[in-house]
């Protein structure tokens, strides 16, 4: 907060976006600043700033970039476009509903609450029901409480 918004937006955030481009768990260390910074921009900047960045972490393998990402979601959505939501978050959020870590898992589920109300009804009635009609037989409770 004691950083002038102009050097924030103009000068952090450029830093912070190409950080991303390294991937690892620095990526997951610098999201949240990220997220708080382009809070700030309005949607077009964000659109052309933040989303291209934020959309190549998706692809990471990393579990903590991922558990980062999952927990971030709420702040990312509002600003990402039906589309995207379709094509590329909802195929990579996905791969969380079978990840061995139940942390992934439950995060991912947690996850549709943002995304369902952007995604096709076609997705959420022939993709995300039958996975959360066989995520209900988890061997984790939170898990199974949360698809019902």
């Amino acid at each position: 907060d004691c950083i002038p918004p102009e050097a924030r937006v103009y000068r952090i955030l450029p830093q912070l976006v190409a950080s991303l481009e390294y991937g690892g768990e620095e990526s997951a260390q610098i999201l949240p600043a990220l997220l708080t910074i382009g809070g700030q921009l309005t949607e077009e900047e964000y659109s052309k700033q933040v989303v291209p960045g934020v959309m190549k972490l998706f692809q990471s393998n990393d579990r903590t970039v991922r558990l980062s990402l999952l927990q971030s979601l709420d702040q990312i959505v509002p600003h990402v476009s039906h589309g995207l939501v379709n094509d590329n978050l909802f195929p990579s959020v996905v791969n969380g509903f079978s990840d061995t870590s139940p942390v992934i898992r439950e995060l991912s589920v947690k996850a549709m609450i943002h995304m369902v109300p952007k995604m096709k009804e076609s997705v959420v009635n022939t993709q995300l029901l039958p996975i959360f009609a066989r995520l209900q037989q988890d061997p984790e409770p939170a898990i199974r409480a949360n698809t019902t």
